[in-house]
């Protein structure tokens, strides 16, 4: 009961609404495939998913999650979702990556017609939704192709639209093991004690 409770009030999310503004030129005919991102920072150690609103012309697209420096991309994708058509009219994406973070660390969510320096379908350009007026600004950045190639990003003064869920990361099997021998061994100090208390 204790646990549940301390992973209810563990959970975080970041939640920053649209003000009505959209940007264009996102996509495989915007110069340089452009692709869009929301920076963040972890407040927890798992993130369960996280939603950006998009439209435009029928070209396909991913979601991706890398870990970011300020500046650019680090490492590997962390998590690619599958392959989608973006819309004519601002449709919500939900994706649920369930991946495991680093609390404080920052991180971008972003959406690109070009994983991996491959266009992937289609042709135009779309629109992100944002909000130029929430929040500190250089949070929502592009870049200029391959998304995975950190001096491809430029920032943007203002957000994305972005809502992201946080847990904290459930115990490795050997830390859960450790747990009950702890809980085991107090509860038998604490019948040895109630036995020694009775016996005296």
């Amino acid at each position: 009961m204790a646990a549940a409770c301390a992973g209810a009030a563990s959970a975080q999310s970041i939640n920053i609404p649209t003000d009505g503004n959209n940007i264009v030129f996102w996509g495989p005919d915007a110069i340089g495939d452009q692709s869009y991102g929301q920076a963040f920072t972890a407040p927890n150690s798992k993130l369960l998913d996280y939603s950006l609103t998009v439209s435009g012309d029928a070209f396909q697209f991913v979601s991706q999650v890398y870990a970011w420096d300020g500046s650019g991309t680090t490492g590997s994708a962390l998590f690619t979702s599958e392959v989608l058509t973006n819309p004519p009219a601002n449709t919500t994406f939900t994706f649920k990556p369930d991946i495991a973070l680093t609390s404080g660390q920052m991180y971008i969510a972003l959406v690109t017609p070009d994983p991996g320096g491959v266009n992937i379908g289609g042709s135009g350009v779309g629109s992100i939704a944002a909000n130029f007026t929430n929040g500190a600004p250089s949070e929502f950045f592009f870049a200029e192709g391959d998304p995975g190639v950190h001096n491809n990003w430029f920032s943007f003064i203002g957000n994305a639209e972005f809502h992201a869920d946080f847990a904290a990361g459930v115990p490795e099997p050997a830390t859960w093991a450790m747990m009950l021998f702890g809980f085991g061994g107090l509860g038998a100090a604490i019948r040895s004690r109630r036995k020694q208390a009775a016996t005296a």
